[in-house]
């Protein structure tokens, strides 16, 4: 089987770059294909093959850095495997992605605030925690358990 070569358009290149495009946009991959990647991804999960999922996702953050799920699913991964500093740099990508589309991703938030903990910074955990606590998408029990530990952390000297 071979592969066709494509060419790819320098200003899109250039455009991914500056952080204004989709790598998997540039290069002409199916939203189809970035999709069933991350179906695979979470079947490989769920059937605890780890080292498979880490491949997929790590392709998909790769081709497309503002694939939400794809970023969180990674670094919960990383935080599962005891990789704390790639978990806390994924997550934070996630969570700088949803801010830069104008919202809030409470998972991203929690698993960055998750990994914080794990490295002895916990006082630094509690703005991921009070971000995650303000999303309006997130369920109430994730906004209630992230107020919960925040005000744990901080003494409830935080706002409500």
């Amino acid at each position: 089987m071979s592969a066709a070569r494509r060419d790819v358009a320098p200003a899109a290149l250039a455009a991914v770059a500056r952080g204004q495009g989709s790598l998997a946009r540039a290069l002409g991959v199916p939203g189809e294909a970035l999709a069933a990647a991350r179906h695979l991804a979470w079947t490989a999960l769920e059937a605890g093959r780890d080292d498979i999922a880490r491949v997929l996702l790590e392709g998909c953050v790769a081709l497309d850095e503002a694939d939400r799920w794809s970023a969180r699913a990674l670094g919960e991964l990383l935080l599962r495997t005891g990789q704390v500093q790639a978990a806390l740099e994924v997550s934070h990508r996630a969570a700088s992605a949803a801010r830069a589309a104008g919202a809030t991703d409470a998972g991203a938030c929690l698993v960055a605030a998750r990994a914080l903990i794990a490295s002895g910074r916990t006082s630094d955990a509690v703005g991921w925690l009070r971000a995650a606590h303000g999303d309006p998408t997130a369920s109430r029990a994730v906004q209630r358990v992230a107020h919960a530990v925040a005000d744990r952390i901080d003494g409830g000297n935080g706002p409500r």
